[in-house]
């Protein structure tokens, strides 16, 4: 359907966008739709989508800017998601490019890009990286954004395609195709002008098992993953069960696939011999786990350097060696405050629970604000 009337005449679904020289046209266009009724916002500014528009009185040019709409909840993908790490940084990207692209003015661009900033930050996305991307694309050519980019064309002639259910837990699985694929190809000559590509595809969430009505898989758990190094201090007295019973009626499951490179964690200290627990937060697992063991083997009993983990494990009875171990329960937490918040939580909860604890010093829970997501 066209109208001779109109300047410009854009449809998606049961959305119009006109230009027109004269209101009074409108009266014709509405009899071009026979008996469905139609809604008609005309305003010096109107939102069309996901747009923004306004008409420049001095230039007589449209100017863009995104629109929000008020049930928007900007549930962008959480960053503790099982996705692939590159996932994250493109969705970061795509986001402030699409802002660029529709924004006519800077100004709109940096206004908008600041909200998206905050959503995402508010997801758990990194604020170094989030800046970073932010500034990259503020300097970028709008006009060289709009331009239309031919998908690039693969060629899987020669490729061997590998079909993987992506995890988070199997973290070496990549490295370890293109080994097995690297052998194989030594062991069959036919094979020695292929390559290897593989394609990951996601675990089922709510919507498919809910919705499209998928059955029920199994759920992944998290555990710690011991390094090849046979001499690591570190790994020798990790735990890698992938549940910590505090209770016979509690449960806690590890929340992330830890090793000994682990960053920014709260961990937990386990003595076997009088199921006793320790809960602390560090920035580092491997100087910390050190720095535990060192107090416990130079212990010197009054000494101003004790601790209480140096104290438990120098009892009576006790030998670090056969009933010291850790958990890393979860990592890649930044911010102290929110590693403190954690830690002090886990605490005024095994005191609840009635689990016995090395630690000396119980913080007031009050303190600190609670978070729904202080067990995840």
């Amino acid at each position: 359907m066209t109208f001779g009337t109109s300047l410009i005449y854009l449809r998606f679904i049961d959305d119009l966008f006109l230009i027109i020289k004269n209101i009074i046209v409108l009266e014709s266009i509405k009899t071009g739709f026979g008996d469905l009724k139609l809604t008609f916002i005309i305003e010096k500014t109107v939102n069309y989508l996901d747009l923004e528009i306004t008409r420049n009185d001095l230039t007589s040019y449209l100017d863009f800017s995104l629109y929000f709409k008020p049930t928007n909840t900007f549930s962008y993908l959480h960053i503790s998601s099982n996705h692939p790490k590159y996932i994250f940084s493109n969705l970061v990207k795509s986001l402030f490019i699409r802002a660029k692209r529709i924004c006519s003015k800077l100004v709109r661009f940096i206004y908008f890009g600041s909200i998206i900033s905050d959503q995402l930050k508010s997801r758990g996305y990194d604020k170094i990286i989030i800046d970073k991307i932010f500034t990259m694309v503020s300097r970028l050519d709008r006009e060289s954004l709009l331009l239309y980019k031919n998908k690039k064309i693969i060629n899987f002639e020669n490729t061997v395609l590998l079909r993987n259910k992506y995890d988070n837990n199997a973290c070496n699985f990549k490295e370890i195709a293109y080994r097995a694929f690297d052998s194989f190809k030594e062991k069959n000559e036919k094979f020695k002008d292929h390559k290897l590509m593989i394609i990951n595809t996601m675990q089922s969430n709510l919507s498919s098992l809910l919705v499209h009505n998928f059955k029920y898989p199994l759920i992944n758990t998290f555990f710690y993953k011991r390094c090849d190094n046979l001499d690591c201090k570190t790994c020798l007295f990790s735990n890698n069960n992938e549940k910590i019973y505090l209770t016979n009626k509690f449960m806690l499951p590890i929340s992330c696939a830890g090793n000994c490179q682990s960053k920014n964690i709260i961990y937990i200290i386990y003595c076997n011999f009088c199921n006793t627990y320790y809960i602390g937060q560090s920035k580092d697992v491997k100087k910390r786990i050190y720095k535990h063991l060192y107090d416990i083997k130079t212990f010197i009993p009054f000494n101003d350097n004790i601790t209480s983990v140096s104290i438990h494990f120098n009892l009576k009875y006790h030998n670090f060696k056969n009933h010291f171990s850790f958990f890393v329960l979860k990592n890649d937490i930044v911010e102290l405050k929110e590693r403190l918040i954690r830690e002090s939580f886990l605490i005024n909860l095994c005191e609840k629970l009635g689990v016995r604890l090395m630690n000396d010093h119980i913080p007031i829970i009050k303190e600190y604000s609670f978070n729904s997501k202080l067990l995840t």
